[in-house]
C-alpha cells in the first residue's frame, strides 16, 4: 500500500511476461508486455529455462540471455484435476544485463503469488476468458512500475495487483535514508502475502516470524510469538521492508491522536487508492454492502465516507472519541478503524501525535536518591530503570514496548509519581 514517488519509476523494466506449459504444444507464451518484445525463435530459444523441471519450481530463477537478464518465478501446482496432474506457469521480468537480479526477484514472485491464490480458489487459469485479462494486467503493470516505481491494477471486479520495486530495483543502492531502521517498538503491516523464498540465507528466521506478521503485533512481540531474538525480528521485518513487502506503522491505541495532511486529498484524484482505501478498510462489509446498497440506492460511494471520516481524526482528539463520535458511520460502512489508521498512515493520510514524558528531577546534583525506583511494570525487562527513560526523548510506543505495558498503565504510574512533575512534549510523524 506505501505510495512510491513518482520520480522513482525504472526504466529498467524491459519486459513483463506469463508463459505456461500447453499440454499440446509445450511451453507457450501467450501473453507479454509490450507485446512482441520476445519473438517466437528468441522464446523457442530459451523456454527450457523458462518452463523449468519441478525440482527448479516454486523458487526465483534467473538466467541471461540476447544480452539481457531473465528474472522469473515458475510454479508448479499439483493437482488431479489438470491434465497430467500438474500445472506449469512461469511469470518474469526482463531487465538490462547489469542489473541486480536479487532487487528484481520480488516482482516475479508476488505476482506468481497472487496468480496462484486466484488459481487455487477460482480456477482463474484454467478459464481461457479470464485468464485473457492478464494482456492488460500485464501492460498496465508494466507501464505504472516505469512511471512512478509501484502499480494498483484491477485483475478482476474484487481482486487488485498491487506491486511495488524495491529501492535498488526503482534506482540505485538501498541507503539507510530509503530503508529507515527498524525499531522494536513498531509494527509491520504486511502488503502482500510474504512466502519465504527458498534457497536464501535468511529462510529459517524468515520462516518463523512471517506467520506472525498481522499489522497488529510490533517487533518485540514479534520476536517472542516466533521464538528468536529481537534482532533476528528486525533482519527480517528490515529485509521484507526493504522489498516492498511490508510497511512499518505505529502501535495501535485508542488512546493515540492522529492529524490528517494534504495527501489526504489523493482519496479524490486517484480511482485506484478509492478502492485500494474500500478494500482494506472495509472488509468487514462484504456481505452487508448489497443489503445497504438496496436500502440506500443515493447513499455516497464508500470511499467518500472513508473520506469524511479521515478528516474527522484531529490531533488533540484520541481514536476512541473519535470512533464513538462516528460510531454509526463506521458501522454502517463495516470498517475497522485499526485498519483506517493504518491505510491512513501508509499512504500519508495521516501523521501520529507522539507523546514524550520527560521527568522533572527535584534531587540534588549527585543524588541518586530519586533517580530509582521499584518498576511498577512487571514484565519489564529486569535491571531497567523506568523513570531514567522518562528524558523526553523516548515516545509513549517505545516507552510500552520497552515496560511491556499498555498506554493506559503507563499514564497511572506517570499519575503516581507525586511530587516528581512529568511534562510531556508532542510531535507528529508518520
Amino acid at each position: 500500500m506505501e505510495a512510491a514517488d513518482p520520480a522513482r519509476g525504472s526504466g529498467d523494466l524491459r519486459c513483463l511476461f506469463y508463459a505456461e506449459f500447453d499440454n499440446t504444444e509445450g511451453p507457450v507464451l501467450p501473453f507479454q508486455s509490450p507485446p512482441g518484445f520476445l519473438t517466437e525463435e528468441m522464446f523457442d530459444l530459451c523456454s527450457q529455462y523458462v518452463i523449468t523441471k519441478p525440482a527448479l519450481c516454486n523458487q526465483p530463477l534467473g538466467f541471461t540471455a540476447f544480452g539481457l537478464r531473465f528474472v522469473c518465478f515458475p510454479v508448479l501446482i499439483e493437482d488431479p484435476r489438470y491434465d497430467r496432474n500438474a500445472l506449469f506457469f512461469t511469470v518474469g521480468a526482463v531487465v538490462p544485463m547489469g542489473a541486480d537480479a536479487e532487487a528484481w526477484a520480488s516482482l516475479p514472485r508476488k505476482l506468481a503469488a497472487q496468480l496462484r491464490e486466484l488459481e487455487a480458489g477460482s480456477g482463474f487459469l484454467l478459464d481461457p476468458a479470464r485468464k485473457a485479462v492478464l494482456s492488460g494486467v500485464l501492460e498496465s503493470a508494466r507501464l505504472e512500475l516505469a512511471a512512478r516505481a509501484e502499480c494498483s491494477v484491477a485483475i478482476e471486479a474484487h481482486v487488485m495487483l498491487h506491486l511495488r520495486l524495491t529501492p535498488r530495483a526503482a534506482g540505485g543502492a538501498v541507503s539507510g535514508a530509503e530503508v529507515p531502521e527498524v525499531a522494536d517498538h513498531q509494527v509491520p503491516v504486511p502488503l502482500r502475502e510474504l512466502i519465504p523464498r527458498r534457497g536464501a540465507g535468511d529462510d529459517l528466521a524468515l520462516a518463523r516470524v512471517a506467520p506472525w506478521i498481522d499489522g497488529i503485533r510490533h517487533v518485540r512481540k514479534l520476536a517472542a510469538a516466533a521464538g528468536v531474538s529481537a534482532k533476528v525480528a528486525r533482519s527480517v521485518v528490515q529485509g521484507l521492508l526493504a522489498e516492498g513487502s511490508v510497511a512499518m506503522v505505529d502501535i495501535f491505541q485508542f488512546s493515540s491522536c492522529y492529524s490528517t495532511t494534504r495527501q489526504l486529498g489523493k482519496l479524490f484524484d486517484d480511482g485506484a487508492l478509492q478502492a485500494e482505501a474500500v478494500a482494506f478498510i472495509c472488509e468487514l462489509a462484504a456481505v452487508a454492502e448489497e443489503v445497504a446498497e438496496q436500502a440506500a440506492p443515493a447513499a455516497l460511494p464508500r470511499w467518500v465516507q472513508l473520506f469524511a471520516l479521515f478528516a474527522a481524526l484531529q490531533s488533540a482528539v484520541s481514536v476512541e472519541s473519535w470512533r464513538q463520535a462516528h460510531l454509526a458511520e463506521i458501522e454502517a460502512l463495516g470498517a475497522d478503524p485499526r485498519r483506517l489508521v493504518a491505510f491512513g498512515v501508509i499512504h500519508g493520510l495521516l501523521l501520529r501525535v507522539h507523546r514524550y514524558p520527560l521527568r522533572i528531577a527535584r534531587s540534588k546534583p549527585g543524588s541518586k536518591g530519586s533517580i530509582t525506583a521499584v518498576s511498577p511494570f512487571a514484565g519489564a525487562d529486569a535491571g531497567v530503570n523506568w523513570l531514567e527513560l522518562l528524558d523526553g526523548k523516548h515516545s509513549y510506543d517505545e516507552l510500552c514496548c520497552t515496560l511491556a505495558c499498555s498506554a493506559e498503565e503507563l499514564d497511572a504510574a506517570l499519575l503516581a509519581l507525586q511530587g516528581q512533575p512529568v511534562e510531556q512534549a508532542a510531535t507528529m510523524s508518520r
